[in-house]
């Protein structure tokens, strides 16, 4: 209790203020509820909970790797595209002058 009387006023006057030492947010608890409402099914959150962080902390350090794609048909996507979609019905009437 001595640090409420003894420390929080010579915080509050180097600091402005002692919310950002709260540690809301960023405590554990915090990111257990926000995996139970948010990424969980809620059928066992304790085990949803302990789940996800263990896939988040071993998927820490990988980065997604793009697919290559390769076009088969380079000239249709050059002037056939124009073409097929120029076949189709419109919903839209188009007037022209």
């Amino acid at each position: 209790m001595h640090a409420m009387v003894y420390h929080v006023p010579g915080a509050i006057e180097k600091y402005g203020n002692v919310k950002q030492f709260t540690g809301q947010g960023v405590e554990k608890n915090d990111d257990a509820r926000r995996v139970v409402k948010r990424k969980s099914n809620n059928l066992d959150s304790p085990t949803d909970v302990l789940l996800t962080e263990s896939r988040l902390r071993s998927l820490r350090k990988r980065e997604r790797t793009p697919r290559t794609y390769n076009k088969q048909n380079v000239t249709y996507w050059d002037n056939g595209i124009k073409q097929s979609r120029a076949k189709r019905k419109r919903l839209s009437f188009q007037m022209s002058e």
